[in-house]
């Protein structure tokens, strides 16, 4: 991907012997704004309601959880290996294809879901690293911290205001993210009775779901599962 997410690859290509080629696949997508989003602090403790304004502009780079952004990089991917090797340009053009017609698929039942459902937020008790995912299918969201925040521990003013939103919306799940603990989420879920479901954000993977071949798209099915009962 590059970018502030993975500090490290910009000194991995700077090593790299001068003829080998590379993508960074954040320049093919245009970069959101970070947002305050609704139930997160800042560092006075100010619990953020929506639409509060952010003081300082930076740029959220977890791109991958927009689906429509995973068919830019598969196009930008494509373009680049078929720029490298012209003689197999027809078979990265086929195979870009095929893929980005499974996650249109995708995409169009998550739509479908979004579009039917009762209500249109989603409450996270826990990091929440799908600003491009809310965005694309015109959700709103709350959530104990933002995407990239360090935080672990809510503190209690945080948590009153996640459960008296949960309880005022009749939220029905409150989402925890893949490799989280799940604490969070669990004395959300103990206050109010709404169900913990893991979301995938697909920026890790469990053991188990690396072993058994997951893939974006079965990962972004599972994901269309747990919308419809967090919607609903």
């Amino acid at each position: 991907m590059g970018g502030t997410l993975e500090p490290w690859s910009s000194k991995v290509v700077q090593n790299l012997p001068k003829e080998v080629k590379t993508l960074r696949l954040i320049d093919s997508i245009e970069l959101l704004e970070e947002v305050k989003i609704d139930g997160t602090i800042d560092s006075h403790n100010h619990v953020h309601s929506e639409n509060e304004e952010i003081d300082e502009r930076e740029y959220d780079e977890h791109i991958w959880t927009s689906l429509e952004n995973a068919t830019k990089m598969i196009d930008f991917i494509e373009s680049g290996l078929s720029n490298i090797d012209k003689e197999n340009e027809s078979f990265y053009k086929e195979n870009a294809e095929n893929y980005k017609k499974e996650i249109n698929s995708v995409k169009d039942e998550i739509q479908e879901i979004v579009d039917n459902s009762k209500r249109k937020r989603l409450v996270f008790g826990d990091k929440m690293p799908m600003l491009y995912f809310i965005e694309e299918f015109g959700l709103e969201v709350s959530a104990a911290f933002n995407g990239c925040a360090e935080e672990t521990v809510p503190t209690s003013s945080q948590i009153a205001y996640l459960v008296d939103l949960i309880k005022e919306e009749n939220i029905p799940v409150v989402l925890y993210i893949e490799l989280s603990n799940g604490k969070v989420a669990k004395t959300l879920s103990e206050e109010t009775g709404a169900k913990m479901i893991k979301i995938q954000t697909l920026h890790n993977i469990s053991k188990e779901d690396f072993e058994n071949g997951e893939t974006y798209v079965s990962l972004m099915k599972r994901n269309a599962e747990v919308l419809k009962q967090a919607l609903n």
